[in-house]
């Protein structure tokens, strides 16, 4: 009598997981997404590419290295639908120290103190050194946000200034370092 076992497949685990083939266009998404504050999608990258963006943005959410996010379909085409980078489509660009928008929410981050806070984006953390009293050097800026100059500059300008209303001081400190800082 032959014993017969029953073999009990575990579940594959997501393709992200394992360390996923990506194509170059696919790499380009993931990038542009972590580089957006928010790790969303650019909005220019989705309007240059087409219907060959629809099939990468298709594939990577299939790979669960992005998601869509709710809410965001204009007209309620699934298709125009934006788009927000995962922990795990960071890992697969090599970039798992960036906090992605699509985890911020459950995000716990470390400021340059050493402190644990709760600053979910890298929006919040630049705002939260333009509060602090001798405000903050575009190095410094940098340095925590992980942005180049020109980018902290547009930020200051379009974001804190523009959108958000906020008077943005700038001041030169006792050894000629320009600072920025918001009023309190």
């Amino acid at each position: 009598m032959s014993r017969t076992s029953k073999v009990h497949k575990i579940a594959d685990p997501p393709i992200a997981a394992t360390n996923p083939k990506l194509s170059a266009a696919q790499k380009a998404v993931l990038r542009a997404a972590a580089g957006h504050p928010d790790g969303y999608v650019p909005d220019e990258l989705r309007e240059s590419r087409g219907g060959s963006l629809l099939r990468t943005l298709a594939a990577l959410v299939r790979q669960d290295l992005l998601q869509p996010v709710e809410g965001t379909a204009k007209g309620g085409d699934a298709e125009q639908a934006r788009h927000r980078i995962t922990a795990a489509g960071l890992r697969a660009i090599g970039r798992p120290d960036v906090i992605p928008g699509a985890d911020r929410a459950d995000a716990v981050t470390e400021d340059r103190a050493g402190d644990v806070s709760a600053s979910s984006t890298k929006s919040d953390l630049v705002l939260s050194l333009l509060r602090q009293p001798s405000g903050a050097s575009i190095g410094e800026l940098m340095s925590a946000a992980s942005w180049q100059a020109h980018s902290i500059r547009g930020f200051l300008s379009a974001t804190v200034k523009k959108r958000l209303g906020h008077a943005v001081i700038s001041e030169k400190d006792g050894d000629g370092n320009r600072r920025y800082r918001i009023p309190a």
